[in-house]
């Protein structure tokens, strides 16, 4: 959401707050914008866990701590920190990905 200019820490505070009300186990937050989502997630959500990483290389280690088999992931992000490469890492390092 970099794209949304200086609307977008109103968009990933929203976005935080709708997380909060949802029943997840984790929220990752990659990126600098992606601090105003966990930041808000952690304020009003029930304990789950939330953490911010600065680059999908830091991500991927610790995602592969709480996947499991079966699990279903959302990954929202922005291009301009490749994001998108996300699922190449992953499948790299934890193998075959549906989706």
């Amino acid at each position: 959401m970099l794209e949304l200019g200086k609307t977008a820490p109103n968009y990933h505070n929203a976005l935080g707050q709708r997380l909060s009300s949802l029943n997840i186990d984790a929220v990752f937050g990659v990126g600098i914008m992606s601090e105003h989502t966990v930041k808000t997630y952690r304020n009003l959500g029930k304990g789950s866990f939330a953490e911010m990483f600065e680059s999908v290389k830091d991500v991927v280690p610790v995602l592969g701590s709480f996947i499991e088999h079966g699990d279903s992931i959302l990954i929202k992000g922005s291009n301009s920190i490749n994001l998108q490469n996300i699922k190449a890492q992953l499948r790299e390092t934890f193998g075959r990905l549906t989706a």
